[in-house]
């Protein structure tokens, strides 16, 4: 495991999803470093769209490959992935809004 990434905690699901939809951890890293946070019910997600990429990163290899990159976070402890998948163009929309039913 990456120096940078040491105290994120990734759940079984979460490795397993990443390794299918070929996502890295540095991949994580920098969504949840740059990207918007969303709560929703007892889980955060976080987006990284192209407005949120830093200038210094805007024409990297990286931020091109994490653009749309959505990741679901415990609520509870804000470490443990809980899985990652590349999003569509109208995710953004269904991340701002509430759940419909509280999930716990």
């Amino acid at each position: 495991m990456n120096g940078y990434a040491h105290w994120l905690v990734f759940s079984g699901h979460a490795r397993k999803r990443m390794a299918q939809r070929n996502i890295r951890e540095e991949d994580v890293w920098f969504v949840y470093r740059y990207g918007r946070r969303f709560y929703n019910g007892d889980q955060i997600c976080f987006f990284l769209g192209k407005r949120d990429i830093p200038r210094q990163y805007r024409h990297s290899r990286l931020a091109r490959r994490c653009e749309g990159l959505v990741l679901v976070v415990d609520a509870f402890d804000e470490s443990t992935i809980v899985t990652a998948y590349h999003a569509n163009k109208r995710a953004l929309k269904r991340l701002r809004c509430k759940p419909r039913y509280w999930t716990r």
